[in-house]
């Protein structure tokens, strides 16, 4: 009653896969279209007179600044929303005749919060990696909800039976796997006892032969 399954279709996570490759050609001809303009700002600011070289150099740097945020946006944004979709797609196609799960992981959050994170480990050299890590998961987690058409004490108490049955099969089978090594540990101890009193009667016992002479 409570073993839950994944019904979905592989067509699903081939669209999880290609709206994320939309997402990243989309931040690459936003990245492009910014750089082009600045470029297209700067040369145009050559035919002014008197700040030819002025104009040509802040565009330099506006383009030098534009492509280093461009290429950290490449690398953040996708992630986000590849993970949020993901997630919904896995746990919202989860469940079982009488519960089910229903993942609402929305990708602005998760972006915010993953740009959040990466400014403040920056800023902190690192350090700040395990709280962004408890963030992120407490994100994730709260946007998952269970449905039930079972109140949720009985659906636990079935949970806590189905544990305990498990964990007494368990004890059960470690106790026949002791009682065996027991029964071979007696064995050899029985086995070590005859050998040595046989040892014991040879050593004690004049040889015949001797005896004789």
């Amino acid at each position: 009653q409570l073993q839950t399954e994944l019904r979905t279709t592989v067509w699903a996570f081939y669209k999880v896969f290609l709206k994320t490759l939309g997402v990243f050609l989309g931040v690459v001809v936003i990245i492009v279209g910014v750089m082009f303009g600045l470029a297209t700002l700067g040369l145009a600011s050559i035919a002014l007179p008197g700040r030819s070289g002025a104009g040509l150099g802040a565009a330099n740097y506006a383009g030098a600044i534009a492509g280093v945020v461009g290429l950290h946006a490449m690398q953040i944004v996708p992630r986000p929303y590849f993970t949020s979709r993901m997630q919904n797609v896995l746990w919202s196609r989860t469940g079982n005749k009488v519960m089910r799960f229903r993942s609402k992981l929305r990708f602005r959050p998760l972006l915010m919060l993953t740009v959040k994170n990466w400014l403040l480990m920056v800023l902190t050299l690192g350090l700040y990696w395990p709280f962004a890590a408890v963030a992120t998961a407490r994100l994730r987690l709260e946007a998952v909800q269970v449905r039930s058409v079972v109140d949720l004490d009985e659906l636990i108490a079935a949970a806590h039976v189905s544990a305990k049955s498990r964990n007494w099969r368990a004890i059960e089978a470690n106790e026949e796997i002791i009682r065996s090594r027991l029964s071979e540990l007696n064995l050899v101890l029985v086995i070590n006892a005859e050998l040595m009193y046989v040892y014991t009667r040879q050593v004690t016992e004049p040889d015949p032969r001797q005896r004789n002479i």
